[in-house]
């Protein structure tokens, strides 16, 4: 089982006030049968093995259990994926549940498919590169996520064996899938567009045909604050926008 080996920060008193002499770290350790590096030092393979509080030598470490999410953020990262402010909106929105079936076109580096799979019954995911759904089917394959079906296929070929509650478009011309949504998409179900740019917004919502109503379109401003101590202001860069989210649902 993978773990979430933490380096917690130590201080020293200087005139009255707390300096940082060694900062705080963070790792995500895949095998905890064999000795872990980090810059401070080798973590011996019995303490990646112990949740919990652990001494060496000046410094304390805890190790903790890594949740599905810590897996997710895990994977390796080839394409830009769908950020976690925006998955969790696109899945409060559409009300995922544990016997939802949920397809997506644009597997990417399986960012939204392993933050998905957990969550619903079925999963079917689909990339024009057949690399793609190669290398994410092992990662999952080492999560034990059990319930995804990957197919190689442009989005306008998409057949999904069955149909879906909701697919999910993660690619550069959502539009091109407005009648492959037809088919695989159930009545009453969802379509969600996930497009960085304005321009691909707008084609997407006027093509869609007058079956698929809109129902919702907007992006998710995320602003980083910084809490220390007496310091509580706004990070001076912040995390705003990174794609334009649009929702429409099968009427008929």
């Amino acid at each position: 089982m993978a773990i979430i080996l933490l380096k917690l920060p130590r201080y020293t008193q200087v005139n009255g006030h707390a300096k940082i002499v060694s900062k705080a770290g963070r790792w995500y350790v895949k095998d905890t049968n064999k000795q872990f590096s980090t810059s401070y030092g080798m973590i011996p393979a019995d303490i990646l093995q112990s949740p919990g509080k652990h001494l060496i030598g000046k410094d304390e470490f805890c190790v903790v259990p890594a949740q599905p999410i810590d897996d997710a953020k895990a994977l390796k990262q080839d394409v830009q994926r769908i950020q976690w402010k925006d998955l969790g909106v696109i899945a409060a929105r559409i009300g995922v549940h544990k016997n939802m079936v949920f397809g997506e076109s644009g597997t990417g580096s399986g960012g939204a498919t392993s933050f998905f799979a957990p969550l619903v019954k079925t999963m079917y995911s689909y990339d024009i590169r057949e690399d793609a759904s190669i290398r994410v089917q092992k990662e999952l394959d080492r999560l034990k996520i059990d319930n995804v079906t990957f197919g190689v296929s442009p989005i306008e070929d998409v057949e999904t064996p069955e149909q879906v509650d909701a697919f999910l478009l993660d690619v550069p011309e959502p539009w091109s899938a407005w009648e492959a949504m037809d088919k695989n998409v159930k009545l009453g179900g969802f379509v969600v567009g996930y497009t960085p740019n304005a321009n691909q917004l707008q084609q997407l919502v006027n093509d869609a045909p007058r079956n698929f109503k809109k129902e919702h379109v907007c992006e998710i401003i995320e602003r980083h604050w910084r809490v220390h101590g007496m310091v509580c202001r706004p990070e001076t860069a912040d995390f705003s926008h990174t794609a334009f989210l649009s929702f429409f649902r099968k009427i008929y």
